[in-house]
């Protein structure tokens, strides 16, 4: 069994490949400038605020475009599709009760915007005859 050894950025590698890296002057200087394990700075770069950022617009677009798509899904399924739609309304509206409040609602609405009672008493009597005299 091979020993894995510490070399460049405290990284463990095999043996063979830090044999490599130590062979490089390059290498040997950029190791023998590394302090203890764990305490070396690297440069920053933008990877560090661009993660938590990117995190945090797809969580929120996540959060808006669940409940879009759950209530599309709903939708195109319920109403958009016309078989769907009346196997769910059909016998709703074929209750007797149902009829008896629409028919009340529509007559009163009828009534409200008409007002049948002043136009017949504001009707010429000619007009209001049934035999047109």
């Amino acid at each position: 069994m091979q020993s894995r050894v510490t070399c460049r950025w405290a990284r463990p590698i095999a043996p063979l490949a830090c044999q490599r890296l130590a062979r490089r002057p390059a290498a040997r200087q950029a190791d023998a400038a590394v302090s203890a394990p764990g305490t070396e700075r690297r440069p920053r770069t933008g990877r560090k605020r661009t993660r938590p950022v990117l995190a945090v617009v797809l969580v929120v677009l996540f959060a808006i475009l669940l409940p879009a798509t759950i209530i599309a899904t709903w939708a195109h399924r319920t109403a958009v599709n016309t078989d769907a739609y009346i196997a769910t309304v059909g016998p709703i509206a074929s209750s007797p009760a149902v009829q008896a409040a629409v028919s009340r609602e529509v007559t009163n609405e009828i009534y409200a915007a008409l007002d049948p009672p002043k136009i017949i008493a504001n009707a010429p009597p000619k007009a209001a005859s049934w035999r047109g005299r």
